[in-house]
C-alpha cells in the first residue's frame, strides 16, 4: 500500500471515488450513499454520538482487505475561502473535507492513508450527514500504540539511536508538511504512523485523521510552535527527555545549533506545552466531574 502520491477521484453516484477502488465497491454493493452509511457490519472502533469509525472487511478476489469507515452523523458543513475541489457551492461535510485534505497531504508527497470514497448528505442546512472511508494503513501503527504496547522500543542499549531516527524522520515530516502551505492541528503522537520494516534503521512516517487541517499561510509562522509543542505534550517524559525535543526542534530546522532566534522558538515551544497541559487537565477533570457529579461536592 503506497502511503502518498496522487489520488484520481472521480463522481460516481454522487459520491467521490478513488477510481482505483470502483470496481471494489460495486462488487461488495457499496457504491450508493444509502448502502454505505447504513453498512450495518465491522467492528466499532470509536463511538462518539455525533461520529462512530468502524473496521470493515471486504472480500477482494478472495483476499479479505480491511478499511475503515468514518461516519458524521450531523455536523456543520464548512465553507472554505478559497473555494473546494470536491464540495462545489454547498459546502463540504466533514466527511469530504477529510477525503479532500487526504488528496492534498498525498499530492504534497506527505504520506498519510489511502482514500477510498466519501460523501454527503443534507440534514438541515447548514447541517449534513457524511462519511469517508479510507484504507486500512497496517502494518503501520500510530507512534502512542506503540509507546503504550513496546515502551521498552526506546529504552536500553539502541534507544539514543532509535529516538534520533525517529525524531529526525517526524521532524523532516513537519516542515515538508509546512513548507507545503499544510498543518495538521492535532500533531501528535495519536495521529502520527511508524512502521519499522528493520528495527535499526529509520522508520516510515505518516499523518492520519485529516480532518483538521489548517492552510491560513498568515498565521503560518506559529505552525512549527503549535505542531512541535502539541508533539512535545504527547511524548511521554519518561522516554523523551530535553535532549530529544532539543533534537526535534534542531531537526525541524535542519541546523546543529541553535541561534538566538531559535532559542526564543524553544522557550515558546516549552510554554506552549505547558499550556497545552493545564488545558488538558482542565477538560479532564471537568469530564470526570461530568460522569460523578458528587465530585465537586466531595472536594468543597
Amino acid at each position: 500500500m503506497r502511503l502518498s502520491g496522487v489520488i484520481h477521484c472521480e463522481r460516481h453516484n454522487g459520491l467521490i471515488v478513488n477510481r482505483n477502488f470502483l470496481d471494489i465497491l460495486g462488487r461488495n454493493d457499496l457504491d450508493t450513499f444509502d448502502r454505505i452509511f447504513e453498512y450495518p457490519d465491522g467492528e466499532v472502533i470509536k463511538d462518539i454520538g455525533i461520529r462512530t469509525v468502524t473496521r470493515i472487511a471486504l472480500n477482494i478476489d478472495g483476499e479479505v482487505r480491511h478499511f475503515y469507515l468514518k461516519r458524521h452523523y450531523a455536523d456543520k458543513l464548512w465553507f472554505p475561502k478559497r473555494g473546494s475541489e470536491f464540495g462545489g457551492g454547498e459546502g463540504l461535510s466533514q466527511g469530504l473535507l477529510e477525503f479532500e485534505n487526504i488528496c492534498r497531504f498525498r499530492r504534497a508527497n506527505i504520506a498519510t492513508a489511502v482514500p477510498v470514497i466519501a460523501g454527503q448528505r443534507m440534514v438541515q442546512w447548514p447541517k449534513a450527514k457524511s462519511f469517508v472511508i479510507t484504507e486500512d494503513f497496517r502494518p503501520c501503527v500510530s507512534l502512542e500504540e506503540l509507546l503504550e504496547t513496546r515502551p521498552e522500543f526506546f529504552l536500553g542499549v539502541d534507544s539514543e539511536t532509535r529516538k534520533g531516527l525517529l525524531l529526525r524522520e517526524i521532524a523532516e515530516l513537519a516542515r515538508r508538511m509546512h513548507e507545503s502551505g499544510l498543518t495538521h492541528r492535532d500533531f501528535n503522537a495519536t495521529h502520527i504512523l511508524v512502521h519499522y520494516a528493520d528495527e535499526s534503521a529509520p522508520p516510515a512516517i505518516a499523518l492520519f485523521d485529516l480532518q483538521r487541517v489548517d492552510q491560513n499561510k498568515h498565521f503560518r509562522f506559529r505552525w512549527i510552535i503549535k505542531s512541535l509543542a502539541e508533539l512535545n505534550y504527547s511524548l511521554p517524559k519518561t522516554v523523551f527527555g530535553l535532549e530529544d525535543r532539543q533534537l526535534l526542534f534542531l531537526s525541524y530546522k535542519n541546523k546543529s545549533h541553535p541561534s538566538l532566534w531559535d532559542r526564543f522558538q524553544m522557550f515558546w515551544i516549552s510554554r506552549k506545552t505547558e499550556r497545552i497541559k493545564r488545558h488538558t487537565q482542565k477538560l479532564m477533570k471537568r469530564r470526570d466531574q461530568l460522569k460523578d457529579p458528587l465530585s465537586t461536592v466531595r472536594e468543597g
